[in-house]
């Protein structure tokens, strides 16, 4: 039987066209969306150490976590560290490890930046030692204050700091797919960000996220996150239903 000549010159002369149809462009949508941060960790005394090699000591083996999402990486040799796929505008990094435990609120990314940023950590303290720049090309915005300016906070709302010690205990008023917003009579609200290290119990019984649910009375015992887009935050280490 003679082959179906027709049937293959079809066949070859449509896999180039199928080739096309599937090759993807060289800017996916929504890459330039979201933001980036290239960092070094350090332990000491800060930048007005009298021993520079003591203010730039590396720190081994910080995690670090951005808030509120399920980004987060862990420094190098060197301290060193990168976080790709921010969300643009403010967001909080947690820095976790040997006898570290610090938050830091970082501001001002925009969608496509690149910014590095050199941090000091000491127990449950974190700070900035760099000036703010950017590998977009751009200029970095000058400021005149060492930090960013935190958003007030809602009328009627008693902020605990960041880095410090928070106890909250009231009912949930609100639910969201990480957090939960506490009512402390006479504090005002609270959103409470739980993360996969956070304990929640009722008793002597091990509760999941799941099941807390809207006007459980809760105390909460965590670390203050400060005034973030106008709410107080706090970063959840214990919830006890009551």
């Amino acid at each position: 039987m003679k082959p179906n000549l027709t049937r293959i010159l079809v066949v070859v002369a449509l896999l180039p066209l199928t080739l096309v149809a599937c090759s993807g462009g060289d800017n996916p949508a929504g890459a330039s969306q979201t933001a980036t941060i290239r960092g070094t960790v350090n332990a000491g005394a800060g930048p007005s150490a009298s021993s520079a090699s003591v203010a730039r000591q590396s720190v081994p083996q910080i995690t670090i976590t951005v808030m509120g999402t399920s980004i987060s990486t862990t420094t190098d040799s060197q301290g060193t560290f990168v976080l790709t796929g921010l969300p643009t505008g403010t967001i909080t990094l947690r820095f976790q490890g040997r006898g570290v435990d610090a938050t830091l609120v970082i501001s001002g990314l925009a969608a496509g930046q690149t910014m590095t940023i050199s941090v000091q950590v000491s127990g449950s303290h974190a700070s900035r030692d760099d000036d703010d720049n950017d590998d977009n090309g751009s200029q970095p915005s000058p400021s005149p204050s060492p930090g960013p300016t935190p958003t007030p906070p809602p009328p009627g709302t008693e902020c605990v700091g960041v880095g410090q010690h928070a106890e909250i205990e009231g009912n949930i008023s609100q639910k969201g797919a990480t957090d939960v917003t506490v009512h402390q009579n006479g504090h005002g609200d609270f959103l409470c960000i739980v993360s996969s290290s956070t304990r929640i119990r009722h008793g002597d019984k091990t509760f999941t996220f799941d099941q807390l649910q809207l006007g459980d009375h809760v105390h909460v015992k965590g670390t203050g996150l400060g005034s973030v887009n106008g709410a107080c935050q706090v970063q959840a280490d214990e919830i006890n239903i009551q």
